[in-house]
């Protein structure tokens, strides 16, 4: 039921990004987050340590080994004032889930301040996900497949779509 719902909220969250403009920044969190996997453990999101500058130290950055998924998966961002004001366990500076499964799982994600978060386990399948993809790439339309017997979302593909990478200041893209 929880992925349903979870689903349904991917489904309705509208993407917005200049995708021509590629963050110089990696995205950091003050805690290491958790790590997303789909179905079958693989991982479609992880963390990376980022070395800014011998001055600026390393922090944790949000990597996409399989950027698949963007709209479901969502992206980071700073916390708002409205955050803030909405969630006591905000503060100036955090970076918060604000788009798709990032977003609604952002608490078991995020963990606590020096406490790393928990890992989660999307019923998402790579290799279906990625198909769906490629068979959507250059058309509008969305694809979703859904295990008849468990209601499990197999794939959720929304066309157009964007690499997360251009929002993370992931280094691979």
């Amino acid at each position: 039921m929880v992925w349903l719902v979870c689903c349904i909220v991917a489904v309705m969250l509208i993407i917005s990004c200049d995708c021509g403009k590629k963050k110089s920044y990696p995205i950091q969190a003050k805690s290491e987050r958790g790590i997303i996997t789909d179905r079958n453990g693989i991982v479609l999101v992880t963390n990376d340590s980022v070395m800014l500058s011998d001055s600026a130290g390393t922090v944790i950055a949000r990597s996409y080994p399989h950027p698949i998924a963007a709209q479901l998966i969502g992206h980071l961002g700073e916390a708002a004032q409205i955050d803030i004001d909405d969630d006591e366990d905000y503060s100036l500076g955090d970076i918060i889930g604000m788009t798709g499964v990032e977003k609604y799982y952002d608490k078991i994600l995020r963990g606590e301040r020096g406490v790393p978060g928990k890992n989660l386990k999307l019923t998402i399948d790579y290799e279906l996900q990625k198909f769906g993809e490629e068979l959507m790439e250059g058309l509008d339309g969305s694809i979703v497949a859904i295990e008849p017997s468990t209601g499990e979302v197999l794939c959720m593909v929304s066309s157009p779509t964007y690499n997360p990478r251009l929002l993370s200041g992931d280094s691979t893209s």
